[in-house]
């Protein structure tokens, strides 16, 4: 475990403290961390963690949980890395996930949301925390969990701040339908190639006009 679990947890037991669940010790960490950022906007986040559990249970929706929780996580500290370096910051990101004490988090599940979130941002990137995930999760599934971290990413920097994202996901044999009320634009034309190749459907977009 990171943060040296298992003598903490010797620590405690002798000393008959209470040990937070694993959960409670996982937010505390994701907490600690963003709070560290003058990058990270917490509306921003919570936007963008909405509309990847959207997506995620539309587009994987008998994904694992640990995966599920991936994509959740990766979504909630994408904007860690504008403190640094907004064009890079998916670079960035993964390296402080990977370098940063996060307690209650086994190493493998670093290793992927540092990996998906690399992947959101270069889908050309196949480095060792990409090898790493790789034994927990197929690369497929991993590129999927990628762009709808990308995706989410996307939909949300180009709706109005203040306001609340509604999506209505069509999925069909052929097509992804994404309806998006406040999404004033959508011109990422690479992404929607990612997505027909990763999910093996054309993606639509239809946004306000």
């Amino acid at each position: 475990m990171s943060g040296q679990g298992v003598r903490e947890g010797v620590a405690l037991g002798l000393l008959r403290l209470t040990v937070g669940s694993p959960d409670i010790v996982k937010e505390a960490a994701l907490a600690s961390l963003v709070s560290r950022f003058d990058g990270w906007r917490p509306e921003a986040s919570v936007r963008r963690r909405a509309i990847a559990s959207v997506l995620q249970r539309a587009l994987e929706p008998r994904v694992a949980p640990m995966v599920a929780a991936t994509i959740d996580c990766a979504a909630r500290v994408l904007d860690i890395g504008r403190s640094l370096d907004v064009v890079n910051r998916h670079e960035h990101v993964a390296d402080i996930i990977l370098s940063t004490d996060l307690k209650g988090f086994a190493h493998h599940e670093l290793a992927l949301v540092s990996a998906v979130v690399r992947r959101a941002g270069d889908r050309h990137s196949d480095i060792l925390p990409l090898a790493v995930a790789r034994d927990t999760v197929s690369r497929g599934l991993l590129d999927r969990a990628a762009i709808i971290v990308a995706l989410a990413d996307e939909i949300e920097a180009r709706c109005p701040h203040g306001r609340r994202i509604t999506i209505d996901c069509e999925v069909s044999r052929r097509n992804v339908i994404l309806s998006v009320p406040l999404l004033t634009s959508w011109l990422v034309k690479d992404l929607d190639e990612r997505f027909e190749r990763a999910f093996g459907r054309s993606l639509i977009v239809r946004h306000r006009t």
